[in-house]
């Protein structure tokens, strides 16, 4: 019995991955094979935690997990998370540097590689940092017009 919810849910994006799985009896009876026995709102937690959407394959709707990045746009929009853990922006052409609250910068990243706007190529991300590379002769207005499409409110956290 898989009664950590990490297992429980690691087993559960297995299942996802690895069979076409098209309603919430059907995964039960795979988590009970898999001596997980959960109730249905158990299941239907962890599923809205893990993200996990209906697709269609060949004609059918089956439960995926969404790709890394369409994740973390869902989140970061659901979270009004982008000017919120954006702590500060440093533009040099051809770079734009964000500092963001530890942890956020890959969500931040992906949301903008999500919505390129105006002259922003994409994006690198560490823990609290994200590089943005520029288009060739972007100045600092282009590079804060192109941000301020995708970011919310981030025109006040810019320093020359």
């Amino acid at each position: 019995m898989w009664s950590n919810k990490n297992d429980r849910q690691s087993v559960l994006r297995h299942l996802i991955q690895t069979h076409e799985i098209g309603s919430q009896e059907e995964l039960r009876d795979y988590l009970l094979a898999a001596h997980c026995d959960v109730s249905q709102s158990t299941l239907s937690r962890d599923m809205q935690e893990l993200g996990i959407v209906k697709s269609k394959k060949d004609g059918r709707s089956i439960y995926v997990l969404p790709s890394y990045q369409e994740l973390a746009v869902a989140l970061a929009r659901s979270h009004s998370f982008h000017s919120e853990s954006v702590v500060s922006v440093r533009i040099a052409p051809p770079l734009a540097v964000l500092k963001t609250l530890p942890g956020c910068a890959a969500m931040v990243a992906a949301l903008l590689d999500a919505h390129p706007a105006g002259d922003i190529l994409g994006t690198i991300a560490g823990d609290d940092t994200v590089f943005v590379a520029l288009a060739a002769g972007c100045d600092t207005a282009g590079a804060v017009s192109a941000l301020s499409q995708t970011l919310d409110g981030i025109e006040e956290k810019v320093s020359l």
